[in-house]
């Protein structure tokens, strides 16, 4: 190529090169820019510092913006509240079950401070039937433990008890572990014998002994509850060491349940509570026929008065004071101590009395003592047999032979005044309704209407 041509070929793309820029102050175009992108809000750790003994809470800790809201969630230990927060500008509920913040600008910890609180649970109780509960607190503090007793009355059981998550700890005391408001405790107390026949009502009467005391004769809280226990089998035919058991099958068809059940009273005639068991400090031989003998409302108890009558000449080792309709005499029953108790080995050693009546013509240890029995058939309007044979009673049984009353074979009957212990065993059908009708319109009405609300 010559000189010429490379200059006009300079000369060439200098133009090209040229026209393409235009004038030299043409700057170059620069990018477009992006629009501006939103900064993330800053995140403040909001923490909690508690005590762990007093409290739980949850979360444990928070991330929040300026403008975010949270929540804690409180829970209290039994023994324990909230006395106040501190930080973050954070609200704590009234029930003080929450704490609120709206927000957090930077890092903070929230403090709880707690105090230690003990409540009270007030023990509130509800008892239906014959028996009560014992030595149960009227409040404790929340969260702990109690323990208490149940006593059911004179021929009854505990049927159900429940609240408070109670459970048996033995056979009549209960337990409750962990103690919360509301605390109720509900029991219900039996009897225990079945009911009687569906034509006939329970008859439930309350009983107070009197007991005389002194330096050679004390009769314990055990004996009385046996003697009591005994009774109740008696007059619902459910005899210990089955004493019904071995009677003839003539006996057995005239024997009836008198649906007749006894207690040791619960309320003095004063209102207040009471064991049933009047003790009487006594140095002096107590002459049980007197009128000066501590006697209770005779409309609401029946009065049994206990005691050692050893040098009294003539005394029935049991005695009914007067029949009721006798009202110029205290009405009760009077017992020889010696026979007011069930266990033969603790039988009294006592001596002869002179001129004894025919009660006590053979000593009485053949068997489980009925003196007590045999008196309350009495208080109740029974008169006794007179050699082996009813006294003015209808006939309970008629033999197959020439439609003669069998009663006069009836010979194991609790008021047969021949009779001692295990040979005294039945109440007859005539009995029971001589009784329960001496109680319900007869001259002991005021105790059975007092007595039904008991």
């Amino acid at each position: 190529m010559t000189k010429l041509h490379i200059s006009l070929v300079s000369v060439l793309i200098t133009g090209l090169l040229g026209g393409c820029s235009g004038s030299s102050e043409n700057k170059v175009e620069s990018k477009p820019k992006l629009a501006n992108s939103v900064k993330p809000a800053p995140v403040s750790a909001v923490t909690l510092q508690f005590n762990k003994e007093a409290v739980s809470v949850t979360p444990t800790s928070l991330s929040l913006t300026k403008d975010q809201s949270g929540v804690f969630t409180i829970k209290t230990m039994p023994g324990y509240k909230i006395e106040q927060i501190s930080g973050c500008s954070a609200k704590l509920s009234e029930q003080h079950n929450t704490i609120t913040l709206n927000g957090a600008t930077q890092d903070c910890t929230i403090t709880i401070i707690d105090k230690m609180h003990i409540a009270n649970v007030a023990i509130t109780s509800t008892v239906s039937g014959l028996g009560e509960l014992l030595n149960l607190p009227q409040s404790v503090q929340e969260g702990s433990p109690f323990s208490f007793d149940s006593k059911a009355r004179s021929g009854h059981k505990i049927k159900s008890i429940s609240g408070c998550g109670v459970t048996k700890k033995s056979q009549n005391n209960w337990h409750v572990s962990n103690a919360k408001a509301p605390c109720h405790i509900t029991a219900t107390f039996e009897s225990k014998f079945q009911m009687p026949e569906a034509s006939k009502e329970l008859i439930k009467l309350p009983i107070v002994v009197h007991t005389f005391d002194n330096a050679t004769t004390v009769i314990s809280d055990a004996q009385i509850h046996a003697q009591l226990s005994q009774l109740n089998r008696h007059f619902r035919a459910e005899s210990l060491g089955n004493e019904t058991a071995t009677v003839s099958t003539t006996s057995a068809i005239a024997t009836q349940d008198t649906g007749i059940q006894f207690y040791l009273a619960s309320i003095t005639p004063s209102g207040e509570a009471t064991s049933g068991i009047n003790r009487i400090a006594h140095s002096d031989i107590v002459e049980p026929l007197s009128t000066n003998k501590p006697e209770w409302d005779t409309s609401r108890y029946i009065n049994v008065w206990v005691g050692d009558f050893t040098t009294i000449t003539g005394l029935k080792l049991g005695k009914t004071t007067h029949m009721p309709t006798d009202s110029n005499n205290p009405i009760g029953i009077v017992i020889d101590s010696s026979v007011f108790n069930t266990d033969e080995s603790n039988v009294l050693a006592k001596p002869a009395k002179q001129n004894a009546s025919i009660e006590q013509i053979k000593p009485v240890r053949d068997g489980l003592n009925t003196v007590l029995t045999h008196q309350v058939g009495h208080f109740l309007g029974l008169p006794g047999y007179v050699v082996d044979s009813p006294k003015t009673l209808p006939c309970d049984v008629i033999t197959t032979q020439n439609d003669l009353c069998a009663n006069q074979l009836i010979h194991l009957n609790f008021m047969r005044e021949t009779a001692l212990g295990g040979n005294r065993q039945l109440f007859t059908k005539s009995q029971v309704k001589q009784m329960r009708t001496t109680l319900t319109s007869g001259a002991l009405k005021p105790l059975y209407d007092n007595s039904q609300a008991r």
